[in-house]
C-alpha cells in the first residue's frame, strides 16, 4: 500500500513539474518572439499563433493592412471529460487566457486585431441518417481591438502566467481574464447548441 501512495504521488508530482516548465518555456519563448521580431508580419505573426495555441493550432492569416491576425483552433476529438455544467466555460477561459497572451505579445510589434475561430469535432447525428457520426463546426469566433484591449488593461500590467500547477489562471490574470471575455466582440456563438452526455 504504502509503495502504491508513492508512487501515485510520484506521478501526480511529476505531472505537476511537466505543466509548470511548458508554462515557463511558453514564456521564454514568447520573450524570445519579442527580441527578435521586428515588425508584425505573416511568418512572425504565425510563429506567435503557433505559441500561443500550441497543438491546438490549425492555421492563421495576416492581414497587413489592417494589423489583423486571424487564428483558427481546436481540438481533434469530440469527446471530452467535462460536466455539461464546465463544458462551456472551461473552452471559454482556455480560449481567453490563448487570445491574452497572444494580443498582449502581438501588439508589442503592431498587432491591432486578433480574431479567432474555435472549430471542434462533434456527434451528429441527423434525421436522414440515424447513425452518429462526427462532423467539425465552427462554434465560436470573437475579435479584440485596441478599445477592447485599454478596457481589459486599463490597470497596472499583470503576469498572463500567473497559473496554479495545472496551467489554471489564478489571481490577477484570471480577473484580466474575466474582463476580456466581457469585453470581446463575439462574432459567432453556436456553444449554446452543443449538447454534452
Amino acid at each position: 500500500m504504502f509503495s502504491f501512495c508513492r508512487s501515485s504521488f510520484l506521478i501526480v508530482l511529476l505531472c505537476s513539474q511537466l505543466i509548470w516548465n511548458c508554462s515557463k518555456s511558453l514564456e521564454k519563448s514568447l520573450d524570445d518572439w519579442i527580441q527578435v521580431t521586428e515588425k508584425a508580419d505573416s511568418i512572425s505573426m504565425d510563429e506567435l499563433a503557433r505559441l500561443c495555441f500550441k497543438h491546438s493550432y490549425r492555421l492563421s492569416e495576416w492581414g497587413a493592412d489592417k494589423n489583423t491576425l486571424y487564428v483558427e483552433y481546436g481540438g481533434a476529438s469530440a469527446l471530452t471529460f467535462s460536466s455539461k455544467e464546465t463544458y462551456i466555460p472551461s473552452i471559454l477561459l482556455d480560449l481567453a487566457r490563448k487570445a491574452y497572451r497572444t494580443y498582449a505579445t502581438g501588439s508589442k510589434k503592431g498587432l491591432a486585431e486578433l480574431r479567432v475561430s474555435l472549430v471542434k469535432p462533434y456527434y451528429v447525428k441527423n434525421e436522414t441518417n440515424p447513425e452518429t457520426e462526427i462532423q467539425e463546426f465552427e462554434v465560436y469566433r470573437i475579435s479584440i481591438d485596441p478599445v477592447i484591449w485599454s478596457k481589459v488593461n486599463s490597470d497596472k500590467p499583470i503576469d498572463p502566467f500567473e497559473t496554479d500547477e495545472n496551467d489554471i489562471p489564478i489571481g490577477k490574470f484570471l480577473e484580466r481574464l474575466e474582463i476580456l471575455m466581457k469585453e470581446w466582440k463575439v462574432e459567432l456563438n453556436e456553444l449554446k447548441r452543443v449538447q454534452v452526455q
